[in-house]
């Protein structure tokens, strides 16, 4: 069962990758994962919000998605 804060992975459409969205002072963010296994796309998650907590308690400030090309 999943928890409020625990984010979520997602396919959008026309995209072979899984792509996240978590939240942190409630802005939403959402980022390509890069990957198109759903279980590597979940650790990848699991990473981002272990940034989030950092943040949250004050260890290390969280450093958002960088924003590629748009083409």
């Amino acid at each position: 069962m999943k928890n409020r804060g625990d984010g979520r992975i997602f396919q959008r459409k026309g995209s072979a990758f899984w792509w996240c969205a978590y939240y942190l002072r409630g802005k939403e963010y959402r980022e390509s994962t890069a990957q198109s296994d759903e279980r590597k796309a979940k650790k990848f998650l699991d990473r981002k919000l272990k940034d989030v907590h950092a943040d949250q308690i004050g260890a290390r400030q969280f450093v958002g998605p960088q924003r590629g090309p748009c083409f």
